[in-house]
């Protein structure tokens, strides 16, 4: 470990251990249950067999439905375990579709949704260690969104109700879906090897919001709004707020001036003084961006607000996800001070660690924000 970063100091973080997968990692998250465990996602794209013929005719005008032709993609969902300064792969269990998102449930840290690029939500659950037996990785039952040729961006639990996710989709649509039941009553009996067709739900997607071009983030209001609803961001560089109640009084909107690319990540910060809502933003843009943005503002759509930019740093590479690592809340002469430390997956610039702080003079009429960037790894060289 690095020593801690003075004041204007980053440290660049070394590699102690490098694993070099069969398959792209896409995404992984760690085990609620047992953090030295973490799932891997992977994402690969099939080479078509006579993939350079189809596009000669497609050039030459011979086969003008071979463009149409689907591209497979596969994948594969890996357990590993961090030991000491290593990771070692406890198992590997091949996916017939690629893998674009993991995330374990708030409500049953067993169990994690993955979003697949076949218009599925697939969900397993992560047995517990016993005994010295390692945990495996066991199918629960997997759910229909959308047709097969439409890819699962992204997901995110509802903090509070068990049954609901939101999920985003490359055809531009945001929305939600009903949990299965066997996933919400902990009935695991399905678990087991299944066939392309077996143990799959069809179910309907509520789409809240569409974007024109791909839906690549999103996440629902926190709890302590007083109207639930959802954000989400896309590859039209824009950023919507959708309402899940019908009230007039929380009216949608969608902002495209805040980013200057594709809405990539979006992170809510919880700071209790704080009367408006914060939110974090990545984007393609190569920019971190602190946002107030109001849920709602009074009755009728002629009240309502558009976010703020409150703080924004260029880390130099396109900001693909965040994490929150660490927050705290603490009295100075000066006043309240929060400070969060981010983890941020840049496109092209590594990992970075960003320490956002917030000083508030005056409890909950805003503040002034800065940053430091404390921490940086540029990837296995």
């Amino acid at each position: 470990m690095a020593a801690a970063a003075t004041a204007g100091e980053v440290v660049d973080i070394k590699s102690t251990h490098t694993l070099i997968l069969e398959k792209p990692p896409c995404c992984l998250e760690f085990a609620p249950l047992a953090s030295e465990y973490f799932v891997v996602g992977t994402y690969n794209l099939v080479k078509n067999e006579g993939h350079e013929q189809i596009v000669e005719d497609v050039i030459d005008g011979k086969d003008k439905d071979a463009g149409a032709k689907k591209q497979t993609r596969d994948g594969s969902l890996i357990l590993c375990k961090v030991v000491e300064d290593e990771i070692k792969i406890i198992e590997t269990q091949p996916t017939a579709f690629g893998v674009l998102d993991i995330h374990f449930s708030p409500h049953h840290p067993d169990i994690f949704a993955v979003a697949s690029s076949i218009g599925t939500i697939a969900f397993y659950s992560l047995s517990t260690r016993s005994n010295g037996v390692e945990p495996c990785i066991k199918h629960v039952s997997t759910i229909q969104v959308h047709e097969d040729d439409i890819i699962v961006t992204s997901l995110a639990w509802h903090a509070k109700a068990q049954d609901q996710l939101v999920i985003t989709l490359t055809n531009g649509d945001v929305g939600t879906v009903m949990i299965p039941r066997q996933v919400r009553d902990r009935n695991l009996k399905v678990v087991g090897v299944v066939t392309a067709k077996q143990a799959i739900i069809e179910t309907e997607l509520n789409v809240t919001f569409h974007h024109s071009l791909e839906a690549w983030t999103t996440t629902f209001l926190p709890p302590t709004w007083p109207f639930p609803g959802v954000l989400s961001g896309g590859d039209d560089a824009v950023l919507a707020y959708s309402p899940l109640s019908s009230s007039d009084i929380s009216p949608s909107w969608s902002n495209r001036r805040i980013h200057g690319a594709g809405v990539t990540a979006i992170l809510p910060l919880t700071i209790a003084p704080v009367e408006t809502h914060i939110y974090l933003t990545g984007s393609y843009d190569d920019h971190l961006r602190v946002l107030s943005v109001p849920g709602w503002a009074g009755s009728g759509s002629a009240h309502q607000k558009q976010p703020q930019v409150l703080h924004e740093h260029n880390l130099e590479g396109g900001v693909w996800r965040l994490k929150l690592i660490t927050s705290s809340t603490i009295q100075t002469i000066k006043g309240t001070r929060y400070t969060a430390t981010i983890l941020l997956s840049c496109m092209y610039a590594g990992a970075k660690i960003v320490e956002l702080s917030l000083l508030l003079e005056d409890e909950g009429k805003g503040g002034v924000w800065d940053n430091a960037l404390r921490r940086s790894w540029e990837g296995p060289q």
